[in-house]
């Protein structure tokens, strides 16, 4: 992980309406990567109001933001990172195809105007021979009105990686060539019906993460994670990335995350260390790590939840262990969701049951837990 955690916690909304849910769920992201960018650690580089609108407010606002709005940022380079990856982030709540500046997007292919084709998604691309060269195809203005290209992202002159993995060489039809699938943060699932549904952005200078419960009831899907890999030693990736998405956990054993379609309720993609061609990615969960006999760990006086970096294997192509997942994710069993770790440093999420893998996240160390919190506007950290 590099530099300090930073983000926007506890964002919980109750409107009971699918469509609304998802615009304000948008509205409120899109406010926390603006205060990610005044710290500098990212830049946006696009932005699209959304088909008539004007503005980037939330629903009930003076300029809510219409259908399709989106925002693309750089993460920057840093003393520990010399290339940059690129963020999308979009919301939609229309069939597709659409004919707005925001189109083309697809949400893991869905193709009606229900399930997952109503709410936020994103995606991720990067020059794939570790340069700073921007794939962004589309307008670069920046005050609103920019539109997508045909082909969203493009090589920019090192070749071009997008997650989800569906998007490149291998895909199916047809985005290898337009590049325009993303995968969900939330769909019309969260708020639909006369439930709260509660969210968090948490990032730092080479990471971000976005977790969604959908019911607040402490039933999270993991949403996405983006971070940086370290590889073992002896390999080479020139740009370690790895995007893991999912509407569903907990983790298990061989956790598979990267299809060539796109549809699956796992999604993401890394890059393979051989062959220089992106790959889906297994997670690796030990047993011992599951053990109540071993967790908490009583090595430990008095006794501590220890968490676990992500092992990361490359699923096809060239097949094995490729690195380790920044530390910024991490995972721990057998402790609470929404419970703050040692010297609340760090926070888990995860489904209610306690004896399942949880994703542990950076956490400001001062905030109660999440769980506690309800503001539209979220904590801000």
């Amino acid at each position: 992980m590099a530099g300090t955690a930073h983000g926007r916690h506890s964002i919980r909304l109750s409107s009971g309406v699918g469509n609304t849910n998802g615009r304000d769920a948008f509205i409120s992201m899109y406010n926390a990567l603006e205060a990610l960018a005044v710290l500098g650690i990212c830049t946006r580089i696009a932005l699209y109001y959304g088909d008539t609108a004007s503005g980037m407010d939330y629903t009930d606002g003076a300029s809510p933001c219409g259908n399709n709005a989106f925002a693309v940022y750089r993460w920057e380079t840093n003393a520990g990172r010399t290339w940059n990856w690129y963020l999308l982030i979009q919301y939609s709540y229309a069939a597709y195809p659409q004919t707005g500046s925001g189109s083309p997007v697809k949400i893991l292919t869905s193709s009606g105007s229900t399930g997952t084709n109503i709410g936020v998604q994103c995606a991720v691309g990067l020059d794939a021979g570790g340069a700073t060269a921007s794939p962004w195809a589309g307008g670069t203005a920046n005050a609103g009105a920019d539109a997508k290209a045909a082909n969203v992202w493009a090589d920019p002159g090192g070749g071009c990686y997008v997650w989800p993995r569906c998007n490149n060489l291998g895909g199916s039809a047809p985005y290898p060539t337009n590049k325009h699938n993303l995968v969900q943060i939330n769909s019309s699932t969260s708020g639909s019906s006369s439930v709260n549904a509660r969210y968090h952005l948490i990032a730092d200078d080479d990471c971000i993460a976005f977790l969604t419960d959908v019911t607040d009831t402490s039933v999270y899907t993991l949403g996405v994670v983006i971070a940086p890999f370290t590889p073992l030693f002896g390999l080479s990736v020139e740009t370690p990335l790895a995007m893991l998405a999912s509407n569903a956990l907990p983790f298990a054993n061989a956790s598979i995350f990267g299809t060539t379609t796109g549809n699956g309720a796992q999604e993401g993609g890394a890059q393979e260390a051989r062959n220089n061609r992106p790959s889906m990615i297994y997670i690796d969960v030990p047993t011992k790590a599951s053990s109540s006999a071993y967790q908490p760990n009583s090595q430990f006086n008095p006794a501590q939840y220890v968490e676990h970096q992500f092992a990361i294997y490359q699923g096809d192509g060239y097949a094995g262990l490729v690195g380790y997942l920044d530390s910024f994710a991490r995972y721990s069993y057998n402790v609470p969701t929404h419970s703050t770790l040692n010297t609340r440093a760090r926070v888990v999420f995860g489904t209610a049951t306690q004896a399942e893998a949880k994703l542990t996240l950076p956490w400001d160390g001062v905030s109660a837990d999440p769980g506690a919190l309800t503001t539209r506007d979220g904590v801000t950290f």
